[in-house]
């Protein structure tokens, strides 16, 4: 399995905004509120699909937590489209509990073409 790649945005020495995925899957996407409704977050999250494109991968998806109607209408904005429901189990001191997401998934176009 390969380590989470990542990346940072760093203004006047605070953590403005972070990405990370594995592989084809996005795993966290943060906008400090401060931040938030400026174009950080579709920047990042740009960045993120390029940089998967890069590594090869057509489709990517992440979970977005069921209920979090912000960023899911943020990423389908972004051109991800929403899927099934999943769930799984979660252990939190000694407390069991599920988390529900929606899957959401895009596919990566071909942003070049080739020279005849």
């Amino acid at each position: 399995q390969r380590l989470m790649t990542s990346a940072v945005v760093i203004v006047d020495d605070e953590c403005a905004g972070y990405a990370a995925w594995n592989e084809a899957q996005l795993a966290s996407l943060f906008v400090a509120r401060s931040w938030r409704s400026r174009g950080l977050g579709q920047a990042l999250l740009q960045h993120c699909e390029s940089c998967m494109m890069r590594q090869g991968h057509e489709f990517i998806w992440l979970n977005c937590i069921l209920g979090n109607l912000a960023a899911r209408r943020f990423y389908e904005r972004a051109g991800w489209s929403c899927g099934e429901e999943r769930s799984w189990p979660v252990e939190c001191e000694d407390v069991d509990a599920e988390v529900h997401a929606w899957i959401m998934r895009k596919h990566l176009l071909e942003r070049h073409t080739s020279g005849s």
